[in-house]
């Protein structure tokens, strides 16, 4: 795959420098190893030492692997080469690699500037670049982890410079790789203008281990920027709207464990097929106006959710639920389980549920609590009571988001104020 990866970049317009700190030069060596890398070439260095990055990007306050220090190296290595029109793009990146006998992953950030001149524009100095925030969560030897390393950067250099810049996330990237941050800037000029992501087109294009999150301010943050030394609460859901019975169980859980509750939205929802863009993007807004940080993925399934969080941050996870949730996935988790247990295929209406099946001997579920909204239309099945991880915390009332959708279309304000918090109904009603 690298071959034909560095073959089409031999083909392509493009010749640029490679400035990589932290883990070597895996990309540029994935080029080098190929015949005629001095077509992509310029030159590549990895400055390692404070001293050497100071010659290179010049004197900062900013981290080695941050956001922050990425966009000001690329500005200084364009502004070096700014007159050189050879040099056409930058390749920018620094890594902390883990280690196999401790539990911090390997991250890093990633930056790629063009030259967008002669190819799209007729602005001799307009760049165009991308930084994006890689999470690499297998366990490797060090040797093992710079040749991953090298894998995803050439991927992400490859797709940037050739494709759309919707491709440029982690649909291509390998397994147990995920980008959780990506930032779009334009330097023209020898200007620095940052140009806000549209969050449309990075849900768009999200894969199913991406979690987007964005903080009550509406900005787009690492997920390690909310959990590294907080306890992991998720309270999945459509919320469309959020409404008074969502936000009285946050509050309440946040009472009872005096620990914060993010909110996450899959695209991909239960019954409800693939959410549009502007749906989520006005729930994101509704709740981070309440002062809620919201995760966004793709991926539906709490089982799987549960693995990638304790998987990444090493500690236990809590989702809120409904009560009709949590018995839809007890019920489906002793389907799976009986299923793999007798080794064949069982209709669905021959499954007897048991006592011996309980979420909490779920290997998916180890390590998980499933603190519960016991609904009234649909209260706990008798084998949610007996599985130990689930915790009744308190009775729903009977508001729904189906109910305040329809007050919303009856111009039915009386209705609204009753279901929804005051300081989003305004803007619920402009939508």
């Amino acid at each position: 795959m690298n071959n034909e990866l560095v073959k089409d970049l031999k083909e392509s317009p493009y010749y640029g420098v490679l400035v990589e700190v932290g883990a070597g030069v895996p990309i540029a060596s994935k080029i080098y190893n190929e015949v005629g890398a001095s077509k992509v070439i310029h030159s590549s260095l990895s400055p390692y030492s404070k001293e050497s990055q100071e010659e290179v990007f010049g004197k900062t306050n900013e981290r080695s692997v941050s956001m922050e220090h990425i966009r000001y190296g690329l500005k200084n290595i364009i502004n070096k080469h700014i007159n050189n029109e050879k040099v056409n793009f930058i390749y920018n990146s620094s890594f902390q690699v883990g280690r196999l006998d401790d539990d911090v992953s390997t991250h890093g950030w990633i930056g790629v500037a063009k030259r967008v001149y002669p190819f799209e524009s007729n602005k001799y100095n307009y760049w165009t670049m991308q930084i994006v925030h890689l999470s690499i969560h297998n366990k490797m030897k060090r040797t093992d982890t710079i040749d991953y390393i090298g894998d995803c950067g050439l991927k992400i250099l490859h797709n940037f410079l050739l494709n759309d810049r919707k491709d440029y996330l982690s649909n291509s990237l390998p397994k147990d790789c995920n980008i959780d941050i990506i930032s779009c800037f334009d330097l023209e000029n020898d200007l620095l203008t940052e140009l806000k992501v549209k969050l449309d087109s990075l849900i768009g294009s999200i894969g199913k281990d991406d979690y987007i999150t964005i903080n009550p301010d509406g900005n787009i943050v690492r997920l390690e920027d909310i959990f590294r030394n907080k306890d992991i609460c998720l309270y999945k859901g459509s919320f469309s709207p959020p409404t008074l019975a969502h936000i009285n169980f946050a509050t309440k859980y946040t009472e009872y464990t005096n620990s914060e509750v993010v909110f996450m939205i899959s695209v991909n929802t239960f019954e409800k097929g693939e959410q549009s863009i502007e749906n989520l993007i006005w729930r994101i807004e509704l709740l981070n106006k309440l002062g809620y940080t919201v995760i966004i993925n793709k991926d539906g399934y709490f089982s799987n959710n549960a693995n990638f969080f304790r998987k990444k941050f090493k500690k236990p996870v809590s989702f809120l639920v409904g009560s009709d949730t949590v018995n839809r996935i007890l019920t489906d988790t002793v389907s799976r389980l009986i299923v793999e247990e007798m080794g064949s295929n069982i209709e669905e209406d021959s499954l007897i549920m048991s006592e011996d099946y309980t979420l909490d001997k779920d290997e998916n579920f180890k390590d998980v609590t499933f603190y519960v909204a016991n609904r009234p239309n649909a209260p706990l099945i008798e084998d949610c009571l007996k599985s130990k991880n689930v915790k009744i915390l308190m009775d729903s009332s009977d508001i729904s988001s189906t109910m305040v959708r329809q007050h919303k279309a009856d111009n039915n304000l009386d209705g609204l104020r009753s279901m929804m918090p005051d300081s989003i109904i305004h803007d619920y009603l402009n939508l």
